[in-house]
């Protein structure tokens, strides 16, 4: 969109020119107008007019002072000076503020549309070069975003071309020399919701300044990339060949320490390397440091270390010794297995962390699977990938242990609440049975006697049936007057009062409303 301010003291040229010029085919979107200078540069000041229309002499301010002041705030406004006096200074600073045109007063409109006309061209073609050089801007720093992106995870490849790594770490303002040493260390988070945490400001982007300022201020360059949801792998580089193991354990306890508020985290620290050659190596002896703080939990730190235990032999005696304690509902069993399994666990380090995830989680999937067959929904993690995906952002063996045993004890909880309420539903039944020929057989009746109160009574026991307790005491009650009618012996009266109506008529209407036909009416058919 184009706008144009048009100063000029005299109302009739301002008017003029608004009402004469097609400002449309002009390319003018927006057109205001200020009756002297001083009124003008405010107005410019809101509005940020693309072109300037003025006057040279104006009171309050004149066209010379209004367009240099407009300059210095608006440099790339299209400046058109009009004026009714033929002088050279105002013609020199007309050049020197690099107008578009001078035009003498009387305004010939031929004239100034051509002008105003060049002006809209200038502008338009400037704006097209902006809109241009922001797309090449914003694509180039979109592909510096993706490179320094890519970058952690490309350094960790053993294959990688390190001519190209050399490459991309300059584009990214990375400067390697022959002095760089290198290490890698392992942020493993125990964050569960990175999206509330960004909400408050403590993002991971938050997160990665904060590290690479902590770094940078101990004199030492750093950049990082996360290679899933909780962990982030930390580059450090350093110049004057100073890097060594003692301060990246000095710099990891600080580090842990000032991000324990918001970030319980633990850190594998990789070897240090002296060439670029061998990153890979120092990130494999980070994955190293951290499988082993797996087991030891948040606010700590670890060096690779030989690590002499031998791994969990994980067989399929497991997952059945598991599925017998769910088949006998043994809770107290079932848990205390699960506890026996982590220690047994624990007592092989070297075990890897993909393979205990992947055992608990053929645990509670077989877990899963019982309780379906149940048809027994007890968690928010009732499918197979929720669960996994539960699993797999776990970062040590306290998070996964508890996980699991909570998931079993919720199951033998619903379980003995359904076991619970079985056992009420077959009470009802037996009630109903040994007194459907009482009169006072009622929710009433029933609720006294199993002390539960008339709402929870009606409200399970149609959860349970999918009947109102009254519908299922009448179909009972006409289910057995049914078998009475078999007998042409036996009276109506009596068949009435045996299934608890001592009014026969009600009986008979009950019956009707139940069958479609009078109890006479049912008799007849069956014999």
């Amino acid at each position: 969109m184009i706008s144009l301010l048009i100063a000029d003291d005299e109302g009739f040229v301002r008017n003029g020119l608004i009402k004469n010029l097609n400002w449309q085919s002009l390319g003018v979107d927006l057109v205001e107008q200020a009756a002297d200078g001083a009124a003008a540069y405010e107005k410019a000041l809101e509005l940020k007019p693309d072109i300037l229309l003025t006057d040279v002499r104006m009171p309050k301010m004149d066209g010379i002072e209004l367009a240099t002041k407009l300059r210095e705030v608006l440099p790339g406004c299209k400046i058109i000076f009009m004026s009714g006096y033929s002088d050279k200074e105002y013609l020199k600073s007309a050049l020197h503020l690099k107008a578009v045109s001078y035009i003498e007063k009387p305004i010939n409109l031929k004239e100034i549309s051509q002008v105003i006309s060049e002006a809209v061209s200038m502008c338009s073609r400037e704006k097209e070069k902006q809109a241009l050089d922001l797309k090449r801007d914003t694509t180039i720093k979109e592909s510096l975003d993706i490179l320094k992106f890519n970058l952690p995870i490309e350094m960790i490849q053993k294959n990688t071309d390190i001519s190209q790594l050399e490459k991309w770490l300059n584009v990214s303002d990375i400067q390697v020399t022959p002095r760089t040493k290198f290490a890698v260390l392992i942020f493993s988070f125990g964050v569960r919701d990175w999206n509330s945490l960004s909400i408050k400001g403590f993002g991971k982007t938050c997160l990665q300044d904060l590290v690479h300022d902590f770094f940078l201020e101990n004199g030492l360059k750093a950049f990082s990339g996360f290679k899933d949801t909780n962990t982030m792998i930390l580059f450090i580089l350093e110049d004057a060949g100073l890097l060594s193991e003692n301060i990246l354990n000095g710099l990891s306890a600080q580090i842990i320490n000032k991000l324990k508020d918001n970030y319980p985290v633990f850190i594998g620290i990789g070897s240090v390397a002296e060439t670029l050659q061998m990153i890979s190596l120092s990130y494999q002896t980070a994955v190293i440091a951290a499988q082993q703080l797996f087991f030891a939990g948040y606010g700590k730190f670890s060096r690779s270390e030989v690590n002499t235990s031998l791994t969990f032999e994980i067989n399929d005696s497991i997952l059945t010794e598991f599925k017998n304690l769910l088949v006998s509902r043994d809770n107290d069993r079932a848990l205390a297995f699960l506890k026996d399994l982590s220690r047994s666990i624990r007592a092989h380090a070297n075990t890897l962390i993909p393979n205990i995830k992947s055992l608990y989680f053929k645990i509670l999937l077989s877990l899963l699977n019982h309780a379906a067959r149940q048809k027994i929904v007890f968690s928010a993690a009732s499918s197979e990938s929720i669960l996994w995906e539960t699993l797999s952002e776990f970062t040590t063996m306290d998070e996964v242990e508890t996980f699991v045993l909570n998931f079993t004890a919720a199951y033998f909880s619903e379980v003995a609440m359904l076991e619970g309420v079985s056992r009420c539903i077959s009470d009802i039944y037996e009630i109903i049975e040994n007194n459907y020929g009482n009169p006072e057989l009622s929710i009433k009746f029933i609720s006294d006697k199993l002390y539960i109160s008339h709402s929870h009574l009606c409200v399970l026991f149609k959860k349970e049936t999918g009947k109102t307790l009254n519908q299922y005491i009448t179909e009972f009650r006409m289910e057995k007057a049914r078998e009475l009618l078999e007998d042409s012996t036996v009276k109506l009266y009596y068949v009435a009062a045996r299934v608890g109506y001592s009014d026969q008529n009600y009986f008979t209407k009950i019956f009707k409303k139940h069958t479609n036909m009078t109890p006479s009416e049912y008799r007849e058919m069956r014999i």
